[in-house]
């Protein structure tokens, strides 16, 4: 056990995540929102992984970063915005994601 908090409270965690509790908060994240199951926890879990969007600093998980910007890309647990799934997935790129940089480009290609 790595001492992870539970995930409702990752947003307002003060102390930095282990990498295995950020990969455990990304997984519980990917199952609740690509298998339907809860997808607006899901989506809250990615983004307080994530970060804010709005920081002037690309800081976060990048992995959240990209799966946020595909849920809305794809309008998984909440209206499609395809706006805002492209601003996600810039800000993965930017951070270093090769899934993000691919995504991203995947989407300007498709349209």
């Amino acid at each position: 056990d790595e001492g992870c908090p539970p995930v409702a409270d990752i947003a307002s965690c003060a102390a930095p995540l282990s990498e295995a509790c950020v990969r455990r908060a990304f997984d519980l994240a990917t199952c609740l929102t690509f298998n339907n199951i809860d997808a607006p926890a899901g989506l809250r879990t990615y983004k307080a992984l994530a970060g804010e969007i709005d920081s002037p600093e690309v800081a976060g998980d990048p992995e959240s970063m990209v799966a946020v910007g595909v849920a809305l890309l794809e309008g998984l647990g909440l209206p499609r915005d395809e706006a805002e799934g492209l601003r996600w997935l810039r800000r993965a790129a930017a951070a270093g994601s090769a899934q993000g940089a691919y995504e991203l480009g995947v989407a300007y290609y498709t349209g």
